[in-house]
């Protein structure tokens, strides 16, 4: 399931707390179109859960295209997990991201809150 857990001007706080599926990523397309109007550039920090994961190959495909779509508005990404491939993940999208794009533990959950939030480059 996908929520926003908060959100503070152009800085957006979302989470996963299962298996991400289409109709996930369809309400965080909502969302994020929602956002990009109003704000253009985004924050974002995204929450994975442990053993997280897309629901099937079409929901993996769908999540590629919407990174794609929204890349040009996001000035920062935090993916803030506990395992081995979110760690990996972020490293692989990082050439790709038009952002900075950082990875957090969740013991550095409030860090990377501060970092999504902060003014300067840190």
């Amino acid at each position: 399931m996908y929520r926003i857990r908060r959100q503070a001007s152009n800085n957006v706080d979302m989470e996963f707390t299962e298996s991400i599926s289409a109709d996930d990523l369809d309400r965080m397309s909502v969302d994020l179109e929602r956002l990009v109007a109003e704000h253009d550039q985004l924050r974002i920090l995204c929450r994975m859960p442990e053993g997280q994961a897309w629901q099937d190959v079409g929901a993996l495909a769908h999540d590629l295209k919407l990174d794609l779509h929204f890349n040009p508005h996001v000035e920062r990404f935090a993916i803030v997990g506990d395992e081995r491939w979110h760690a990996w993940i972020t490293q692989l999208i990082k050439p790709f991201a038009h952002g900075q794009v950082r990875y957090f533990d969740h013991a550095d959950e409030d860090r990377a809150w501060t970092w999504i939030a902060a003014e300067a480059d840190s």
